[in-house]
């Protein structure tokens, strides 16, 4: 535990390489021990990790033992997380179908079982996720419905980045006098604009 800590510890101060090596110790331990839930958090940590150093596929080996964990152990909750955690591997690497795939089956299970906030922010990564894809008409969708729920439940975090998010979207469309206004919007929410949101994150 102390040195999967640490992992997270080393990784808010950019000190990436010892972040590996107590994460890597950690895994060690915990598969000694044959604690899978504890494995399973060492391993969401390992993949966070490697998508920060721009490894991407040891990122989706991680994530892909996260959720194996989560499938036999059946923790629905655990799976929406890691379906995820996935969608957005997937998506780095340009394989939009299984990117799609994972990512639907988060937002059921976020919809299902999940806060208004988690379900804002599923809502949110599916636009986000359409957007790379080009498919504007349902990033729209998708990201107005975050959009209504963070505002009933005055969720201003996540709402700024719906901001973001839309006035790049109206901004790939041509439709730019909407991408103004979502960007002055954000603007008032106290941050600059910050486009293209999806692709420099």
């Amino acid at each position: 535990m102390s040195h999967n800590a640490k992992l997270i510890h080393y990784k808010e101060r950019s000190m990436l390489e010892e972040a590996e090596e107590c994460g890597l110790l950690a895994l060690k331990i915990f598969k000694e021990l044959k604690d899978s839930s504890s494995l399973g958090d060492v391993y969401n940590n390992l993949g966070v990790l490697m998508t920060a150093t721009d490894e991407p596929q040891r990122a989706l080996d991680f994530h892909l033992n996260q959720h194996d964990i989560n499938l036999k152990k059946n923790n629905v909750w655990g799976m929406g997380y890691s379906h995820s955690k996935l969608a957005a591997c997937y998506a780095k690497q340009n394989n939009f179908e299984k990117a799609q795939f994972h990512m639907e089956k988060a937002l059921q299970i976020t919809q299902e079982i999940g806060t208004p906030y988690e379900l804002a922010g599923s809502l949110l990564k599916a636009g986000r996720l359409f957007f790379k894809m080009r498919k504007f008409d349902n990033a729209l969708k998708f990201t107005h419905r975050a959009r209504s729920i963070t505002l009933q439940h005055s969720q201003r975090n996540v709402y700024v980045d719906i901001l973001s998010t839309l006035s790049n979207i109206h901004q790939e469309k041509g439709q730019l006098d909407s991408a103004i206004l979502y960007s002055r919007i954000f603007t008032r929410q106290g941050r600059s604009p910050q486009l293209y949101y999806w692709r420099t994150a």
